[in-house]
């Protein structure tokens, strides 16, 4: 998420799967950057509360609005839409309770525990949120 910070410019916007993170001696300071992050609320290896933090300090460096609701998308999942950003640049965080650290819509992993949705697909759902957005 760093890279997104130190090398402004050369994306038009960043996501992360499972590990969203703010770096703030990378971030602070540097212009508003489009975000949409995935995050299992069952996640082992990094922990839920971190990723939920780290969107939240995303939306405040993108001097986005204070209030963002959290809507139910399906099932598990809900999204926090924070809007009113800077520059557009919007934060997008989905949550998926009991998914393990995984990649939404992709194929079970062999052998691991960890649940994987089926009921949206982080492929797609990228591609929607990067797919309008330009360098320019």
């Amino acid at each position: 998420m760093s890279l997104g910070c130190s090398t402004p410019r050369r994306g038009a916007a960043i996501a992360a799967v499972a590990g969203l993170r703010y770096t703030a001696f990378a971030c602070d300071g540097t212009p508003p950057l489009p975000v949409i992050a995935f995050h299992g609320g069952a996640d082992a290896i990094a922990p839920f509360e971190y990723a939920l933090d780290a969107a939240r300090r995303w939306a405040a460096h993108n001097a986005c609005a204070a209030d963002a609701p959290t809507q139910p998308v399906a099932g598990p999942v809900a999204v926090t839409r924070f809007a009113g950003c800077a520059a557009g640049a919007a934060v997008e965080f989905y949550a998926i309770a009991g998914d393990g650290h995984t990649w939404s819509g992709a194929a079970q992993a062999g052998g691991s525990a960890a649940e994987t949705t089926q009921l949206i697909s982080a492929n797609e759902l990228l591609w929607v949120f990067f797919e309008p957005r330009r360098l320019p």
